[in-house]
């Protein structure tokens, strides 16, 4: 596995363009880029627009050797056969249940059922909108791995995302 994951974000237009898993096959070759070191990052919502066709983009993407993750997961429909037809190797639970954990037993319980059913399917789950210490501490004891969200560092420009990665790097990215 890769030391490092580019996490792109795939914009409805490009599932519409049949061309699309093509392009990006010959981008990755031009820039030498490995495709086991991206991960493209696709909503529910954008999923069921046209399942079909989106579909065979995303196996055609995932043949390309590309990682590919659910985002928003628990927003959208929810259906486990996209989950077992599409291979995703990233599962992103949405911040709207991520919120009010420890504190709401109902938020607890349902994070945990997807984290039991990410697991078996053998997905890395990262949670999203971690906020607080304590979150981050019940997350870790539910065995989900990686999280993101104001607690580790709010958005920021390319600059000063780069200088907080050189300061940080083994805060952010200690030894395994």
């Amino acid at each position: 596995s890769p030391d490092f994951t580019l996490s792109l974000n795939l914009p409805p237009r490009h599932l519409e363009n049949k061309k699309f898993p093509d392009y990006f096959r010959k981008l990755l070759q031009t820039f030498g880029m490995d495709p086991a070191c991206i991960e493209l990052e696709i909503t529910e919502t954008q999923l069921f627009r046209n399942f079909t066709n989106t579909q065979a983009l995303l196996t055609s993407l995932k043949n390309i050797g590309v990682r590919l993750a659910i985002d928003d997961f628990g927003t959208g429909y929810s259906s486990f056969i996209y989950l077992k037809k599409l291979h995703f190797d990233t599962l992103k639970i949405d911040r709207l249940f991520i919120r009010d954990i420890p504190d709401k037993e109902e938020d607890n319980s349902i994070v945990r059922a997807i984290l039991n059913m990410a697991h078996a399917l053998k997905m890395h789950v990262i949670a999203e909108g971690v906020e607080s210490p304590k979150q981050h501490d019940f997350l870790k004891a539910e065995q989900c791995k990686s999280a993101q969200g104001y607690l580790f560092a709010k958005p920021l420009p390319a600059q000063e995302m780069e200088l907080l990665l050189k300061c940080n790097k083994h805060q952010l990215f200690p030894p395994p």
